[in-house]
């Protein structure tokens, strides 16, 4: 995913929820002591931990809505390395 790619393709607000998406993906891999890559494991795992999380603005739990919009900034980062994400990030 490169800033001219995003840029073309996503509203501003849009791109910055994938940066969001993608720290925190990094975040978590870091902490988990996993590799930074977007295997099945690793997003399932990252899921998960998402759906345990609380926003701390309002103190409940990330909305599903959050977790996929963090799915698709992640396979829109990782489409050029792995071309089938879509298809993990949607099951």
């Amino acid at each position: 995913l490169t800033c001219a790619d995003t840029a073309k393709a996503h509203e501003p607000s849009t791109i910055s929820k994938y940066w969001l998406a993608i720290n925190a993906y990094f975040k978590f891999c870091s902490d988990s002591n996993l590799p930074y890559s977007a295997s099945k494991d690793n997003l399932c795992a990252f899921v998960s931990m998402m759906c345990r999380t609380t926003s701390h603005r309002t103190h409940d739990l990330i909305s599903p809505r959050t977790v996929s919009t963090y799915l698709s900034g992640i396979a829109a980062f990782f489409k050029r390395d792995y071309p089938n994400i879509q298809s993990l990030t949607n099951s």
